[in-house]
């Protein structure tokens, strides 16, 4: 038995999935068969996005869709749709496939596209209608991590070491910052590359199959070119390649960022955060030499995912705060270390209650936290001012120090290791860096059964 085209719930709208990987021509189709469809399923006009100028609903099969007939505008009604669509069980009743022309820079219009135009297919499954369409339910990126690697540079410094350069101890850079090691001489284009590539062979995914690198780092090999130029060339990618600097919320932004490129068509996104900040670091600097290291950390963002993985998120910047913050071209890192505290603790759980709220969720819902890995007293603080308990928290901060964008890759790879995630649970990711910068966001944690 297969299921008509048509009987659409009323009380739903359509939420992408999923594409198919079958784009060509549609052929032009009737504004009066677009416009019955479009009445059918319950959809108007502003619910087609800019973008688009033609939308059919129909029902997904294996490899392709079968559109209504054509019918010719202005002849006629428009014709009832009943097509059998051949190898969808009623089993699976309230699934569509939305079908999308794309013009640049043309308004919507429901007249038929030119003779050519492609069109992209994707699998899509309803969302309660009493949702607003400016919701995040409606916006929701539909990708998840497929994989993830990090890499740290081989050379460690210790905190002996660095008594041995500046006048500290061990004890006391451990009590006031739970830094107990940190690695350096590393460089963003080199770790980056390595991190990069295990992720993407974790992923099972081939340089071609990649459609975007971002690059989150504040520390580039060179002033220009961007080194994710240098990295994409080093991997082999065929996809455009840019640097994103947020600090050490990069790496959140970065995946804010590639989510939403997901949702925007893209099928898989390398997202790499990576600070080499020993070379800015001064050594005779107690505030500062004690905090910082080199690292690198990369997942492969994949469009596979059934719901949403992005589940709420909160970017947020204060250029009120730059000077507390900061290193000049040329110069070496420069920090008020107290103000950086006072206002780390309230960016972190602004950002983090902002990312609940909007993922419908609280912190009893968290299974764990990953937090920016700048100084254990920034995190405790910020976690008693959201209710948290640090056993709740993803911490290589003992070992790494302040690795900038680096530092919650890191963090949940070592989770993940560690067997602290499990398939399903909701994680939230949230930092705050120069700028100053925050960003938060909750992530359901998704990956592929292997």
């Amino acid at each position: 038995m297969h299921c008509p085209l048509g009987a659409a719930d009323p009380r739903v709208v359509l939420r992408a999935v999923q594409r198919i990987d079958d784009p060509g021509s549609l052929g032009g189709q009737a504004a009066a068969v677009i416009g019955s469809l479009l009445r059918e399923h319950g959809i108007v006009g502003p619910q087609l996005g800019e973008a688009a100028d033609q939308v059919l609903v129909g029902r997904p099969i294996a490899q392709r869709l079968e559109p209504p007939a054509r019918h010719p505008v202005g002849q006629g009604p428009a014709p009832q749709v009943e097509q059998q669509v051949a190898g969808l069980p009623c089993e699976q009743p309230r699934y569509r496939v939305v079908v999308e022309r794309f013009r640049s820079h043309v308004q919507p219009t429901l007249a038929p596209a030119p003779a050519g135009t492609a069109a992209r297919y994707r699998v899509a499954g309803p969302i309660p209608r009493s949702t607003s369409l400016t919701t995040e339910h409606l916006h929701m990126p539909h990708g998840r991590i497929t994989g993830w690697a990090t890499h740290l540079p081989e050379k460690v410094l210790t905190n002996d070491e660095l008594a041995k350069i500046v006048d500290t101890s061990d004890e006391w850079i451990r009590e006031r910052t739970g830094i107990s090691t940190r690695h350096i001489d590393g460089t963003v284009t080199e770790m980056s590359t390595e991190a990069g590539r295990s992720a993407m062979a974790m992923a099972g995914v081939a340089a071609d199959d990649i459609d975007l690198l971002l690059l989150a780092s504040c520390t580039s090999d060179q002033q220009f070119p961007a080194s994710a130029s240098v990295v994409h060339h080093n991997l082999g990618l065929t996809c455009g390649a840019i640097d994103m600097n947020a600090a050490c919320s990069g790496f959140v932004y970065g995946l804010v960022t590639a989510m939403q490129y997901i949702d925007g068509g893209l099928d898989r996104v390398l997202l790499i955060g990576s600070d080499a900040l020993s070379p800015l670091i001064d050594w005779e600097d107690r505030g500062t030499c004690v905090l910082f290291g080199d690292g690198a950390g990369a997942v492969v963002i994949e469009r596979s995912a059934e719901e949403p993985s992005l589940l709420g998120w909160d970017l947020m910047s204060d250029g009120s705060a730059a000077g507390i913050l900061y290193c000049d071209h040329g110069g070496k890192i420069v920090m008020n270390g107290q103000e950086v505290f006072r206002r780390a603790v309230l960016a972190m759980e602004s950002a983090a209650r902002k990312a609940m709220e909007q993922a419908a969720v609280t912190s009893d819902d968290i299974a764990l936290v990953v937090p920016h890995q700048a100084n254990v007293r920034i995190i405790e603080a910020s976690f008693k001012r959201l209710g948290l308990t640090m056993d709740r928290a993803a911490m290589v901060l003992h070992r790494t120090g302040n690795t900038s964008a680096a530092s919650i890759p890191l963090a949940m790879v070592d989770a993940i290791d560690a067997g602290r995630i499990q398939q399903g649970a909701l994680l939230l990711l949230v930092g705050f860096g120069a700028g100053m910068s925050s960003a938060a966001a909750v992530l359901r944690w998704d990956p592929p059964a292997r």
